[in-house]
């Protein structure tokens, strides 16, 4: 699934950047600012396990004799990065929290723009965060359809057999 994928890039980019700051020696988290940030990591690490997991699944999985299994997996994936999409709302939202002397600043250098200050700053946060919003929502959507198609393969092939076992059967006592 490419939209799985989407989220291991996007996370995997997401943890290397806040794993520069906290390694950074100029830049001190203290306190709240540092569990934080330890959370946001610990939750990325978890989805973006999951992400790995949902996409072997799906290449192993997604035939109807696994559909449950497949069921099983895309549960937990689905857990996982709806607690991932609530955090990153919190996180946001809390950054984005007018402080005494606080300017918000991004910080995009391998984008090439060293910095980027103010509104500006906030607006590019906020679309990362429903942009990630909305491809959970629209995976969310494609994986129900593909968990539906396998269920109803299932049906299929439950009611076929069935069908041609009456069949053979009639026509043994004919």
């Amino acid at each position: 699934m490419v939209s799985v994928l989407l989220f291991i890039i996007f996370d995997l980019m997401f943890l290397i950047k806040k794993s520069k700051f906290l390694i950074d020696a100029d830049f001190d988290y203290e306190g709240l600012e540092k569990q934080l940030a330890s959370a946001d990591m610990a939750i990325v690490i978890i989805t973006t396990i999951s992400s790995f997991i949902m996409i072997i699944s799906t290449c192993l999985l997604a035939v109807p004799e696994k559909h449950q299994a497949m069921k099983n997996v895309s549960i937990i994936w689905t857990l996982t990065q709806a607690v991932s999409c609530c955090w990153k709302l919190f996180d946001a939202t809390y950054s984005s929290l007018p402080k005494d002397s606080f300017e918000f600043i991004l910080s995009f250098p391998e984008f090439g723009r060293p910095e980027i200050i103010g509104a500006e700053a906030l607006a590019i946060t906020w679309s990362l965060i429903v942009l990630y919003i909305l491809l959970f929502l629209w995976t969310l959507i494609i994986l129900h359809s593909h968990l539906s198609n396998l269920k109803n393969q299932v049906s299929l092939f439950l009611m076929s057999s069935l069908s041609s076992n009456l069949l053979n059967s009639e026509s043994r006592n004919n």
